[in-house]
């Protein structure tokens, strides 16, 4: 057997024993992380209802980290209103990639009244952070 195989092996099923194990014992980072794990197949077969899953545990935890990814998990799904829901979460608590988002849904009146005041302020409080779309954003929108 090719020692690369054996390697793979052994990772995977180290990912799937310590990082489920963490995850089914409540930890929201281990449930965010095992989560990506599921979203990208790394370490485990890719599998995008338990990426969600683990995702939506780690949110209703306030972990911020996934309250974004399951903003976007409903965005892509078209699910806009639980969408603007946890990115608004997530913003609330300084997160500039949800404040950025939640920008754009003021902007487009997605799951929100359409206000560009108020997206704008969101993509102020994003480009405060260091948080580059939202700064190319706020170029391009203050120059229109």
């Amino acid at each position: 057997m090719n020692n690369n195989k054996i390697y793979n092996q052994n990772y995977r099923m180290n990912i799937e024993g310590l990082m489920r194990n963490a995850a089914e014992e409540g930890s929201a980072e281990a449930q965010y992380l095992l989560g990506l794990c599921y979203n990208d197949g790394y370490g485990v077969e890719q599998d995008d209802v338990l990426a969600f899953e683990w995702n939506i545990k780690a949110a209703e935890q306030d972990y911020v980290p996934a309250q974004v990814n399951v903003g976007s998990y409903y965005y892509w799904g078209g699910v806009f209103d639980e969408a603007v829901h946890w990115w608004n979460r997530a913003a609330q608590e300084g997160d500039a990639e949800a404040q950025f988002k939640m920008g754009e849904c003021y902007e487009q009146g997605v799951g929100v009244k359409q206000d560009e005041g108020l997206a704008r302020r969101w993509w102020l409080m994003a480009a405060e952070q260091g948080y580059v779309p939202a700064q190319e954003k706020l170029c391009v929108y203050d120059d229109s």
